[in-house]
């Protein structure tokens, strides 16, 4: 039996008198109820007196995660319960969506075969330092830089790479991803350390951002080879950009042209034949 069914009288008689949070607290204390019993009745109390207040003013209780009950001898925040669980259970169905359309959605990718070329060549890409979400303007630092310039800057880069390397026998790619691919690493728009920043743009636009461009860059360079993608984690997004990186790897689980290296170590190593490519954004690596 739960404390509602057991206690329901009760219940219904303390609110029905319309007592005062003093008046109240001195009834239970000389009826001497539970202490489980007290902390329910307030539970509903509050819920009650909240829902009264919404109904006069014509909002609904569950928006409302608070009130202010004041006269002039008592000023009291109550917290509506209502509005707790309502919230609760909005995340945790959000948290489920999330968690499902992780675990279930990756493009398909066809395999593409390659022709082999004794005379072959490893292109490595390293887009680093694209700052998303950092803001500057041309009136203080004598330059602007936004999403949009970053953006446009890797594709380009990336494109005009391309061209140049064209008349090469490329048979491997590897791209470095990280190294300060994010300028901000959490809501309060501080670095991972927490040195503040100006900024372009909400966290979670510019780490959306960040994802469509090394999708778009990654998928303009599976044509040509195959690639490894080696993320370098940095200062600037040291756990955003670890998230991103996982979240790429995810998108691109399907396809077989495409390697990840995605692990957190700070020093990373990729070997093109006899040849040992290594790599780190600086920041975390001791000099050996």
């Amino acid at each position: 039996m739960s404390i509602f069914s057991k206690y329901n009288n009760e219940i219904i008689e303390l609110l029905n008198e319309d007592l005062n949070n003093s008046q109240i607290a001195r009834k239970i204390l000389k009826e001497n109820y539970t202490d489980s019993f007290r902390k329910h009745v307030g539970t509903i109390r509050s819920a009650s007196g909240i829902t009264r207040a919404c109904q006069n003013v014509g909002v609904d209780p569950k928006t409302v995660p608070m009130l202010w009950l004041k006269n002039k001898n008592e000023s009291v925040r109550v917290t509506n319960p209502l509005f707790e669980k309502a919230d609760e259970k909005q995340f945790q169905d959000l948290t489920s969506t999330l968690i499902k359309d992780l675990q279930e959605y990756a493009p398909t990718f066809v395999k593409l075969e390659r022709i082999e070329n004794k005379d072959s060549y490893l292109l490595v890409l390293d887009p680093a330092d694209l700052h998303i979400g950092k803001l500057s303007k041309h009136f203080e630092t004598g330059e602007d830089y936004n999403n949009q310039i970053a953006v446009h800057r890797a594709l380009a880069g990336v494109k005009g790479i391309l061209q140049k390397v064209s008349s090469f026998n490329i048979d491997k790619i590897l791209f470095i991803g990280g190294n300060d691919i994010l300028h901000i690493d959490n809501p309060k728009r501080t670095t991972t350390s927490g040195t503040p920043q100006d900024t372009d743009g909400m966290w979670f636009e510019n780490f959306i951002i960040a994802k469509n461009l090394y999708i778009d860059i990654l998928e303009i360079l599976l044509p040509i080879a195959d690639v490894h993608f080696c993320f370098n984690p940095s200062n600037h997004d040291y756990t955003n950009g670890f998230f991103l990186a996982q979240v790429i790897e995810t998108y691109f689980k399907n396809c077989q042209n495409i390697t990840f290296d995605t692990s957190i170590a700070h020093r990373k190593g990729f070997r093109y034949y006899n040849n040992l490519i290594g790599t780190t954004h600086g920041d975390g690596a001791k000099n050996l």
